[in-house]
């Protein structure tokens, strides 16, 4: 496909954000607050889809979890459920890395 707004897997997966989205020449003080703008955003991401995992009573037991902030008891207890948090930290952030993307070349192609 010789599409513009195609966007190849590849790099999408290899090659840095900045690069992609063509923002390389930002300074690293902006580079960082976008950076940090994405991470809440897949964190966000990450949350939305373990509740949407997690059912009834599990559910209610990890809003407790995060309320009382002990990563350990966290993380065994997404294990336990058989939630892959690590899978599903690299979808989010490839889905989210894929939306900007493509949202920046709709708008340069305007």
């Amino acid at each position: 496909m010789n599409n513009q707004n195609f966007i190849n897997v590849q790099d999408l997966v290899e090659k840095d954000f900045f690069d992609l989205t063509e923002l390389e020449n930002l300074s690293d003080e902006q580079k960082q607050e976008i950076m940090q703008k994405l991470l809440v955003g897949v964190e966000n991401r990450v949350l939305i889809r373990i509740d949407d995992l997690l059912q009834g009573l599990s559910n209610e037991q990890f809003k407790n979890l995060l309320r009382q902030g002990n990563e350990h008891e966290i993380s065994k207890f997404l294990e336990d459920k058989g939630i892959n948090v690590k899978q599903l930290v690299v979808e989010e952030s490839i889905m989210q890395k894929k939306q900007i993307v493509e949202a920046i070349r709709q708008i340069r192609n305007q």
